[in-house]
């Protein structure tokens, strides 16, 4: 749609307006010669099309276009006005300017002999008139774009605060609530009887004492934990004190469960606490990917992550954007195989109102707008259908987009990481996947290898996930034994660290004091490694003494071809270095 369509009813007004005045019939036609607004014949073919559009050659209006300003057409014989004639005895034509180029014209036309002579005997104050109709065009469309501007700012900055993870009210000088959010008129209606809303009802209608201790203290509070109503209330509130010179004018308050901000701060520490020190274990495998993320977090290149399900594609993905100069900016997760493929399009570019039956009344922002200069993390890329893809693509090129049901360009400054389980090399051969994608995706790539080829950093996730579950399920659980281990590394791990995580927080409920044993174990895991009778205790006990033999081993390589000194390994095994002498001696008999 062009930018004068946009505001037709505004450039209908001043056509209108202009033929009033000078009692000559005037038109207006966009970029793409369109007739946009008109007088007399004109306003008949609003929508039409000049004939000039459909010809090759470049008559009077695409010369003006092109070349800006104005041309008096005198002589109806002027090879500039072109064949198309339709009774015209005179015309003056103006671009309408905007920005660096023009969005269209603005005409008038003669018909006969006296409109004639007061449109060319007046040339000159006919032609500053149109130029500064047309500049006065040029302003309507640039307000209309502010405006538009500043209505998608103003639902946005709605947006952002309805999906903030806080309770937002804002309260005037007399404690009645003015503004909220979505997740605080959740929270405050969950009182009996609260059916109509909260806006205009004081603050103390719900805490009682609030206005006191907020308002009228003038205090502004930073995570100070609140009790109202005898208790029964219990916040950490943070708050903003907005003043009219020296008096109080309103107050935005934060604020949320006081047990949900704890369990949401520990999410927090557990999830991103220094980004790399959520990826557990220092086999070399691991280490090596591990060291490439600092170097791959100052890029702004596209990162394919692929590995089996559950190995941890997630947390290298954050672990790159945590290291980064992004780390402060969003972190947008999508996964395309848990959003119903007629709904994924508007997850990522967002909508307008009135898109589609069902759509929010204000519209809705989409992935790629949320993320800003952030990251956005597209989990199980390869589920996309090839529709989609193009799409995509279309976004990594461009970079840029528009939402559904509009046509205003919207940039985009995220990085993209995408990972999937699945072959995206063999689905290109396949064609379910598009090669062209493929590789503006392929970028850096990363493989996450599976559990079962790292199984040295096994003990250590045991202990992480043993640490977690222990503080979630309020048990004191620190320790697992031998035997219960030796299960554990005799497991294939199909799931891979999904799976083993799973395992151990079935272990830690079960536990019945501090330490986990076999019989803490899932029946899934008992079943395929069945414990030992006592008359086979000491076949295990050997099976262990063997499979640690078999990881000094392959430690013990490491340090002959140079990658680790007996020192580190000595650290890497948690023992002394004569400790690991006595070892390698024994070993070696």
């Amino acid at each position: 749609m062009s930018k004068l369509l946009q505001i037709q009813e505004t450039v209908q007004q001043i056509c209108s307006a202009i033929t009033s005045v000078v009692n000559i019939e005037s038109m207006v036609l966009d970029e793409n010669l369109q007739i946009i607004a008109g007088t007399g014949q004109y306003q008949e073919q609003i929508g039409s099309f000049e004939a000039e559009s459909f010809s090759t050659e470049e008559y009077l209006y695409k010369y003006v276009l092109r070349q800006g300003g104005t041309y008096t057409v005198e002589d109806t014989n002027d090879p500039r006005y072109g064949p198309e004639q339709d009774g015209e005895t005179g015309e003056i034509s103006c671009a309408i300017p905007y920005k660096t180029g023009s969005i269209g014209i603005i005409s008038l036309v003669a018909f006969d002999e006296e409109q004639y002579g007061r449109l060319i005997g007046n040339q000159s104050n006919v032609c500053d008139f149109l130029q500064n109709m047309a500049v006065l065009l040029s302003s309507a469309v640039l307000s209309s774009e502010n405006l538009g501007k500043i209505d998608t700012q103003a639902r946005l900055l709605n947006e952002v605060v309805n999906s903030s993870p806080h309770c937002i009210v804002t309260v005037d000088a007399s404690g009645k609530i003015i503004a909220s959010n979505s997740k605080a008129r959740s929270f405050l209606q969950k009182s009996p009887g609260e059916f109509w809303g909260v806006l205009g009802k004081k603050l103390d209608h719900y805490w009682s004492g609030a206005f006191n201790a907020i308002v009228e203290s003038r205090q502004e509070f930073k995570n100070k934990e609140f009790r109202f109503n005898d208790g029964e209330v219990h916040i950490v509130l943070s708050s903003r004190i907005i003043y009219n010179r020296d008096a109080v004018e309103q107050v935005v308050i934060f604020f949320d469960d006081a047990i949900e901000a704890r369990q949401t701060a520990y999410r927090i520490l557990d999830e991103s606490r220094g980004a790399l020190d959520s990826i557990i274990g220092s086999s070399p495998v691991l280490t090596s990917l591990k060291e490439m993320v600092p170097t791959i977090a100052s890029s702004n290149s596209t990162v394919l992550i692929t590995g089996e399900s559950g190995t941890g594609k997630e947390l290298f993905a954050k672990a790159i954007h945590f290291s980064g100069e992004r780390s402060s900016a969003p972190f947008v997760t999508i996964n395309c195989g848990a959003i119903p493929e007629n709904l994924i399009e508007s997850e990522l570019f967002g909508y307008e109102k009135g898109t589609f039956t069902g759509a929010d009344t204000h519209g809705h922002a989409g992935k790629f707008e949320v993320a800003g200069e952030g990251t956005i993390f597209i989990d199980e890329i390869g589920d996309l259908t090839l529709n989609m893809q193009m799409k995509l693509l279309h976004v990594l090129q461009r970079r840029e987009f528009e939402r559904l049901g509009s046509n205003r360009t919207i940039q985009v400054h995220a990085r993209f990481i995408t990972a999937t389980n699945r072959n995206l090399a063999q689905m290109v051969a396949e064609g379910t996947f598009r090669d062209d994608l493929y590789y503006r995706l392929n970028v850096i790539p990363m493989t996450i290898p599976p559990l079962r080829d790292r199984m040295d950093d096994l003990p250590a996730l045991v202990n992480h996930f043993i640490k977690k579950h222990s503080s979630q399920l309020h048990k004191n659980v620190d320790k697992i034994t031998e035997d219960a281990i030796s299960i554990l590394l005799s497991h294939g791990w199909p799931g891979n660290v999904r799976e083993l995580e799973n395992a151990i927080e079935y272990s830690v409920n079960m536990a019945r004091d501090n330490t986990i044993r076999p019989a803490d174990l899932s029946p899934y895991l008992r079943s395929l490694h069945p414990g030992p009778t006592a008359a086979g205790s000491d076949n295990l006990k050997q099976s262990m003494t063997e499979y640690e033999n078999s990881l000094l081993l392959q430690q013990l390589r490491e340090v002959e071809l140079g990658n680790l000194t007996k020192d580190e390994l000595a650290r890497k095994l948690g023992i002394s270095r004569s400790s690991l002498y006595r070892r390698i001696s024994r070993l070696k008999k």
